[in-house]
């Protein structure tokens, strides 16, 4: 993106005021946009994940390994 923002790694508790606890597991439902607009996706969203994670690694400018870590470290 060209962006030169920091990446900053914050603990969850002062991310999220106290109390809050998020669901442990998410399934995605899309049965009301289904039944209402009759949209029906024809890529899985494994596929999908599959096709964002090849695509990020054929990336030459996606930072990978040490240099991933590298950034997230500053």
């Amino acid at each position: 993106t060209g962006s030169h923002s920091r990446i900053v790694k914050i603990p969850y508790d002062e991310a999220y005021d106290e109390g809050f606890e998020d669901m442990p597991r998410r399934v995605p439902d899309i049965s009301k946009i289904r039944a209402l607009t009759g949209y029906d996706p024809k890529t899985s969203i494994d596929e999908i994940l599959e096709s964002v994670v090849q695509s990020s690694l054929a990336d030459a400018s996606f930072p990978t390994g040490v240099e991933a870590e590298a950034l997230s470290a500053s």
